[in-house]
């Protein structure tokens, strides 16, 4: 499966593992699977370190598909690590910073990304 999902309801956070080539129904599948679980709130780490797909042309229905979940209720901070996958940075970065009402931040590594979403939690149960 293209796109691997898990959920911690404990910790409250859903990984996100991205392999191989990605196509738009992927994404919908998985959104699917969030609304099934009740987990938009949940702090996600989105990992496409294994993702061959060209991302750029998709980003701008992800984030149109991201904008009006948003609008509709709460989504938790997401982390996207794309390590050294330089083709796929700016395309993050693009996402990141489409303006998505949710905390959003790329990373070349998983520590650093989980240790933002750990703040981005804590900072919230303030």
């Amino acid at each position: 499966m293209p796109v691997r999902v898990t959920f911690s309801h404990a910790e409250r956070l859903a990984t996100v593992v991205a392999e191989g080539d990605i196509f738009p129904d992927d994404i919908q599948r998985h959104l699917e699977l969030v609304d099934r679980d009740n987990t938009r709130a949940y702090a996600t780490l989105l990992d496409l370190r294994r993702m061959r797909s060209r991302i750029s042309p998709q980003v701008g229905m992800l984030t149109a598909m991201m904008t009006k979940r948003a609008q509709e209720s709460e989504i938790g901070p997401i982390a996207i690590v794309i390590g050294s996958n330089k083709a796929f940075e700016e395309a993050a970065h693009r996402f990141a910073t489409a303006g998505i009402d949710c905390p959003m931040k790329v990373f070349t590594d998983e520590p650093s990304a989980h240790a933002w979403l750990d703040a981005q939690r804590s900072d919230k149960a303030r």
